[in-house]
C-alpha cells in the first residue's frame, strides 16, 4: 500500500495545551498547525501512514496524548488513493 498523509484533528479549550502538544508532536516528526477555532483551539497533526494498522496506532497515541492535555481527539481524514 502506498503511504498517504493522515490528518488528525484535536481541540482544546485554551491555546497553551494545544501548543504544548504541538511541540511534542513536532519533536517526533509530525507536521503540526495550531489555530483558533472559535471558541476552541485546533491542533491539526499530519503524518504519513502505511495502512489502517498504522493509522490505528497513530490514533491511539494521539488520543492518549490529547487526553493528557485535557483535549478532545476528533478523528482523522486521509486522501483516497485510486488504484489503476
Amino acid at each position: 500500500m502506498t503511504p498517504s498523509v493522515v490528518d488528525h484533528y484535536m481541540y482544546f479549550h485554551a491555546e497553551r495545551p494545544a501548543r504544548a502538544l504541538a511541540k511534542v508532536l513536532a519533536d517526533r516528526g509530525w507536521s503540526v498547525v495550531v489555530r483558533e477555532s472559535d471558541p476552541d483551539w485546533l491542533l491539526l497533526a499530519s503524518q504519513h501512514a502505511d495502512g489502517i494498522e498504522a493509522i490505528d496506532a497513530q490514533t491511539r497515541e494521539l488520543e492518549a496524548l490529547c487526553a493528557a492535555e485535557v483535549g478532545t481527539y476528533d478523528g482523522f481524514e486521509r486522501d483516497v488513493i485510486q488504484r489503476r
